[in-house]
């Protein structure tokens, strides 16, 4: 699940994610069980 959130991250900001932008997606996933749109 972490692996996922992490990887729909990177693939929505170019490989571009900070640390705060994956906290922020496995938060979001947390609360709504879907992935946040960056």
């Amino acid at each position: 699940m972490i692996e996922d959130v992490i990887s729909n991250a990177n693939q929505q900001l170019m490989g571009g994610a900070t640390v705060e932008d994956y906290f922020e997606a496995f938060k979001f996933y947390y609360e709504n069980d879907a992935f946040k749109v960056f």
